[in-house]
Parts: C-alpha cells; sequence; structure tokens
C-alpha cells in the first residue's frame, strides 16, 4: 500500500491563500510536487481536471518566470486573466498583440515582473512579423539569458519529439 506524501505546509498554504482551494484534486499535489522538486513532468488530465493550477502553483513558489506554451489565444487570454485575478502576474505573447504591447510584455519579463508567460507555438517559427518561415524565431536580446536556455531547450525537444513520429 503506497503511503501519501507528508503534508508541505507551504504548498497548502499557497493552494489556500492564492487559489481558494482547501484541497488537490486527484493527482494534482503529486504533478505539482515533481515540478516543485524540478522534475520532469507529462501529465494527461481531462478538460476541467485541473491542469492549470498544476503549473500555476509552482510558478508562484519557484522563483523565475514559468513559461507555457499554449495554441489557443482565446484561452491564453483566459488563463492570463484568471491568474491576474488570483494575484499572480501573467502575460502573453502571440499574434494578438500589437508592436508596443509586445515591447510592453518584454519590458516587464526583462524587469522580473512576470510569473507566468504564455506564449503561442508559432512564437517559435515566426520571422519577426507573424509570417511562419519554417525557421526558429530567436528571442535573441529581449529574454534574459536562462529564458533564452529554456526556449532553445523547448525548440530541441520539440524536433526530438517530430522526429519520433
Amino acid at each position: 500500500m503506497a503511503t501519501s506524501p507528508p503534508i508541505d505546509p507551504a504548498l497548502h498554504q499557497t493552494l489556500r491563500a492564492v487559489f481558494g482551494f482547501e484541497s488537490f484534486r486527484p493527482n494534482q499535489e503529486d504533478i505539482v510536487r515533481a515540478i516543485l522538486a524540478k522534475r520532469d513532468v507529462f501529465a494527461v488530465m481531462p478538460t476541467g481536471g485541473g491542469k492549470s493550477l498544476c503549473y500555476q502553483l509552482p510558478a508562484v513558489m519557484l522563483p523565475g518566470t514559468a513559461v507555457v506554451i499554449s495554441p489557443l489565444i482565446s484561452l491564453m487570454k483566459d488563463q492570463v486573466d484568471a491568474a491576474n485575478e488570483n494575484g499572480i502576474a501573467a502575460e502573453f505573447l502571440n499574434s494578438s498583440l500589437g508592436a508596443q504591447e509586445m515591447s510592453d510584455v518584454i519590458r516587464m519579463l526583462r524587469s522580473d515582473q512576470i510569473k507566468l508567460l504564455y506564449i503561442a507555438p508559432e512564437r517559435f517559427v515566426a520571422n519577426g512579423t507573424g509570417g511562419s518561415t519554417g525557421e526558429p524565431m530567436r528571442f535573441e536580446s529581449p529574454l534574459p539569458e536562462d529564458m533564452q536556455r529554456l526556449i532553445h531547450e523547448l525548440e530541441a525537444r520539440s524536433r526530438e519529439l517530430e522526429g519520433e513520429n
């Protein structure tokens, strides 16, 4: 019989204070604990199963900015709005933003004012003007070095997964 991991007061306090929940849904706590332990996680959950909490809670508890790759712009906006309502500094980068808005988000990112950054997948294959060239977009100057490294790792992993199909 498996034993439950010890209760982490900071984890449950953040769950209550930021999200207003007294307890986790099935599997959420294990996923969150794995992310907080900096282990790779691949989680498949049903619609309404609480996936967002699984990356938002660690984003609140860990230093830096969490990057979320999201293919649906409307869902991305909803997620950012909900995160902001919970007091989590969240923004998105996608084709719906104008040049000034994108500049504002990048400025906030550079000054460490964003905890959650949602990025559309096309940001990785755009030529900088929104058109697709098949070449990965490089966020050379606006993003901090650790964020650039993360994005390059995501690009490499994406290519690796494509090769497996």
